[in-house]
């Protein structure tokens, strides 16, 4: 067997790869944007940041993100994420049960021996950095009531007295804006400063050349255990004729553009990250099989794919919400 020959054989089987479980991560602009403040609220010891922006662009992935690249910055630092849950009856037991819960203690006992030991294991845990910081992200806290902010505020004050600064990232929508800005004019200071003190708008993909990032990303990065980038793992013999993902970013972008147009009740509309990676992991996992020296992605082919990945359902979401906000 040649080295060429050798280098086209793939070093485990396409479903053993992460891709395949959708477990990696892909930096994009907006990520990197939500880091630099991110990092600067670590560093500053100042936090409280909301991070919004509409559904489907990739808030979630970004607080897995940004979780891994803080911990790795920050020797020591420890973290946890609380997904805001909508519930018919506010338990203030359950609230702190599910905050030990994601800080892998004991649930069991009152509100308050869950309350002292999730605070208690906060402030540990805090202790490990040389800043004394916890981090914590706080998925969809929209779906909160005041009571919820409230008790995040009373943990923040309990690692204050200790020198434990809690750094909070509320990612969500709209409406934590709108929350934040009742706060404000309720003249809550206390969520404010504690919470709510600086906002950052998350975005999907905006032009061409953020596409050209994200899709780079695939071309490059590789698996822990592998030094094959995503591309030449799932198209190995165009990868080695000089195949990139990232050189078909016009293509895509055109073919995300004709599909809005076409829509037409939608006039502007950033490329959810959600479509984008479902789009890219249908090439890599449903097309691999038409890998060759000549493979591209063509506009046909690009039209398909947005097809295969309901993004004119998204669409047509974003258009009922459009009207119904026209109607309020």
């Amino acid at each position: 067997m040649t080295d060429r020959n050798s280098s086209l054989i793939r070093p485990k089987a396409i479903e053993e790869h992460s891709l395949c479980s959708q477990d990696y991560l892909i930096p994009t602009d907006a990520i990197s944007l939500a880091w630099e403040q991110l990092n600067k609220a670590l560093r500053r010891r100042t936090g409280g940041l909301i991070v919004w922006g509409q559904w489907r662009i990739g808030k979630s992935s970004a607080i897995k993100y940004l979780q891994k690249v803080a911990e790795s910055q920050y020797p020591g630092l420890r973290s946890a994420i609380l997904d805001g849950e909508t519930k018919l009856y506010i338990s203030e037991r359950d609230f702190f049960a599910d905050l030990c819960k994601e800080l892998k203690i004991s649930t069991s006992g009152s509100s308050g021996e869950c309350k002292r030991r999730a605070v208690d294991t906060m402030i540990k845990k805090g202790g490990m950095n040389a800043k004394r910081l916890f981090l914590l992200f706080i998925d969809e806290p929209h779906k909160w009531t005041d009571l919820q902010i409230n008790w995040v505020c009373e943990v923040y004050d309990k690692l204050e007295r200790v020198n434990v600064r809690l750094i909070t990232v509320m990612v969500g929508q709209r409406t934590l804006m709108r929350a934040r800005d009742a706060y404000i004019e309720r003249g809550n200071g206390v969520v404010i400063d504690r919470l709510m003190r600086q906002v950052i708008e998350f975005s999907g993909v905006r032009d061409v050349e953020e596409l050209k990032v994200v899709l780079g990303g695939y071309d490059t990065i590789t698996e822990a255990d592998s030094d094959w980038p995503f591309t030449r793992f799932f198209f190995p013999v165009a990868y080695a004729s000089g195949f990139r993902l990232r050189e078909s970013a016009g293509v895509i972008w055109d073919a995300f553009m004709q599909a809005i147009a076409d829509h037409g009740e939608v006039t502007e509309c950033p490329i959810p990250m959600k479509h984008l990676t479902l789009l890219v992991e249908a090439i890599f996992e449903d097309y691999h099989g038409n890998d060759a020296t000549d493979f591209i992605i063509h506009k046909a082919f690009a039209k398909e794919l947005i097809e295969e990945v309901s993004f004119s359902l998204y669409l047509d979401t974003l258009a009922g919400r459009s009207r119904e906000a026209g109607d309020d």
